[in-house]
């Protein structure tokens, strides 16, 4: 490839007239360039045969220079200068000179070619910086939006951090009231007795088959204001050697707030009643704490270990369609501690007081019962 004429390479595109006026400088130089260039070959190769010529004989026949444009092949060295001079090879000179010129056009149209290139190299190149330039832009206002989203979301972060720790303090609290509601609420049996509700009895009995939940626990409540904590603790599906037969209903001792100034160990009488909901034959059965059972003993711990009637009440009368002890999927247990040595011919009137009655009036009814049986006693004894 030829090398590119220095014209060229300092071409720089700039308007119209001035481009016009380059490329009609640089095609004028190329053809006087090809001109000078086949005079100087015509004269080298002069000499050139001259040179030969006085090297050989004479007679040696030396190839023309033109044989190529239809000249004769071969001249004698002697007569070169006469060849030279002849119509023929002067015919084949000015076809030579023609094919140069035909040669030399093709030059200003690879200029043009160029000319263009580098034009549309330069405007390719003028429309990258541009584009670079958007793009740098575009860049920077990314890693701006970059930076803000970095920026909210920490800010998120902190703020799902202090709302965590702040509805987990607030879940805590509203479980501790929730506590203390509770026993609140069960500090107003502070009277030995507690009846407990039971829902959802088909899913704990479900649940306990499974064994999922073995157990269940009642709220706790009070002998008396300042008294013993207690509570009960209900087996669905049995406990022990009662397990899959019967429900085990169990008595447990809660460590209380005034467990230092209580007589030790707890010697009362529990009774357990499950209410029959239909009529008033409930199911009742009682129990006298074992003394020497830890079981009695001042809680030295959350609760002691539960004691009580593991065959409370077989699972049959539980299981069967229509029970009377299970209504709109609830049982009602009471709980009874008897601290003035009740007979036990009374427990069932107990029972059967309307729980809705206030505890004054329940206690009348009890001592007024007591009286009318007392009375009958002696008059019995009296007629035999």
């Amino acid at each position: 490839m030829p090398p590119v004429p220095s014209e060229t390479l300092a071409f720089q595109p700039s308007n119209d007239e001035s481009m016009s006026n380059k490329l009609e400088s640089l095609r004028e130089s190329s053809i006087k360039r090809v001109m000078s260039d086949s005079d100087q070959e015509s004269d080298t190769d002069k000499k050139a045969i001259k040179r030969e010529c006085r090297m050989t004989n004479a007679t040696v026949l030396i190839p023309c220079p033109l044989v190529t444009y239809g000249c004769l092949g071969e001249v004698a060295c002697d007569e070169f200068d006469a060849h030279y001079s002849s119509s023929i090879h002067q015919e084949c000179l000015v076809k030579a000179i023609e094919a140069q010129t035909q040669k030399s056009n093709t030059v200003p149209e690879c200029v043009d070619l160029l000319t263009d290139a580098v034009s549309c190299l330069y405007n390719e190149n003028i429309q990258v910086q541009n584009t670079t330039i958007e793009l740098n832009h575009v860049m920077t206002a990314v890693d701006n939006q970059i930076q803000s989203l970095k920026s909210s979301i920490e800010a998120t972060n902190q703020f799902m951090s202090a709302s965590q720790m702040q509805q987990t303090l607030l879940q805590t609290e509203m479980e501790t009231m929730k506590e203390k509601m509770t026993e609140m609420s069960t500090q107003v049996c502070n009277d030995g007795t507690f009846i407990w509700k039971i829902t959802d009895v088909a899913q704990k009995i479900s649940d306990a088959t499974a064994e999922r939940q073995t157990s269940i626990y009642s709220p706790p409540f009070y002998s008396s204001s300042n008294g013993y904590k207690m509570c009960m603790r209900l087996y669905m599906n049995g406990d022990g050697q009662a397990r899959r037969t019967h429900l085990s209903l169990f008595f447990v001792l809660l460590r209380g707030e005034y467990d230092a100034i209580l007589d030790w160990p707890f010697s009362y009488k529990v009774t357990f009643c499950l209410f029959n909901q239909q009529d008033k034959r409930h199911l009742i059965d009682s129990f006298r704490p074992d003394s020497k059972s830890n079981s009695f003993q001042r809680p030295r711990t959350a609760m002691n270990i539960a004691s009580g009637i593991p065959r409370f009440c077989p699972l049959t009368s539980i299981h069967q369609a229509n029970s009377p002890y299970v209504r709109d999927d609830c049982m009602f247990i009471r709980c009874m501690v008897d601290f003035g040595n009740m007979a036990k011919t009374m427990i069932p009137y107990v029972c059967s007081l309307n729980p809705g009655l206030p505890v004054n009036v329940q206690r009348s009814l009890l001592q007024a019962e007591a009286a009318r049986r007392n009375e009958e006693i002696p008059a019995s004894s009296t007629e035999e």
